[in-house]
């Protein structure tokens, strides 16, 4: 058997004394990334945010304007076809003739 060297227990000591050190510079410098991470990071999502937030709006926008144009452009149409029915000759004669039939046979009923 070899004898064990007295070295050994004073690097112990040393390796305790070493290892405090690195933890706590190991806390402090994981201290000092975190914050400008957080701060990165922080800023980074407001910008991303209201980023999103200006392009929800403008498309809500837009999407409301081409609903507005749809609905009118709907009813438009409808208004044509009225007076396109109104001004038909063959409407009139079809009304016309509705109408003498009720006078023929007799009026409006009235109800009992």
């Amino acid at each position: 058997m070899k004898p064990q060297p007295t070295k050994s227990i004073k690097c112990l000591g040393n390796q305790h004394g070493q290892s405090s050190i690195f933890r706590e510079l190991i806390v402090w410098f994981s201290a000092l990334a975190i914050i400008p991470l957080t701060l990165v990071a922080y800023i980074s999502y407001q910008q991303a945010r209201e980023s999103l937030t200006v392009q929800t709006t403008e498309k809500l926008q837009q999407s409301s304007i081409l609903i507005v144009q749809y609905v009118k452009n709907w009813f438009d149409y409808r208004i044509m076809d009225l007076v396109s029915q109104a001004d038909s000759k063959t409407n009139l004669k079809l009304l016309q003739s509705l109408i003498e039939e009720r006078n023929r046979v007799g009026g409006v009923h009235k109800k009992q």
